[in-house]
């Protein structure tokens, strides 16, 4: 995702804020080392995600000096917000970067349904932007050549 922001960002709007966007990308799953990464296809989703990724968040951060806590926590909410440019613009290149991934597998890795599910992901996550609607649309074709196989 890093590679990722740092080549579109400009692409997407030269005023986003590269250092900031770079921190939160590194600390956006902090919180899934203890709570857990949950798939979007075919895994049930807790209803209390955010809270088990808080709590388990704030055990790895809290023997942090006070300064570093904080601005920790305030990106990983930032990003779990997407209120910000910055956060909707990282929020879109996590999402779109799963599907890179998941092109990158093997087709017998995907679950029933999942292939298909994959051309429509993170449709909405990217409607702010020109640049990377065109990225996502990229990946949607290689996701359809790799379906046709």
């Amino acid at each position: 995702m890093s590679l990722m922001a740092l080549a579109l960002y400009r692409e997407v709007d030269p005023k986003l804020n590269i250092e900031h966007i770079l921190k939160m990308v590194i600390v956006h799953d902090l919180g899934e080392v203890f709570a857990g990464d949950y798939q979007v296809y075919g895994q049930k989703v807790p209803e209390n995600k955010h809270e088990l990724e808080d709590k388990a968040l704030e055990k790895l951060i809290k023997y942090l000096p006070y300064d570093t806590h904080d601005e920790i926590k305030s990106l990983w909410l930032e990003f779990e917000e997407r209120k910000t440019p910055e956060a909707i613009f990282a929020v879109a290149l996590d999402k779109l970067e799963v599907l890179i991934q998941h092109n990158e597998a093997d087709k017998t890795t995907y679950l029933p349904g999942e292939g298909e599910y994959n051309l429509s992901y993170a449709d909405d996550k990217v409607a702010h932007s020109g640049v990377l609607k065109q990225l996502r649309e990229l990946i949607r074709n290689e996701t359809k050549n790799i379906l046709s196989k």
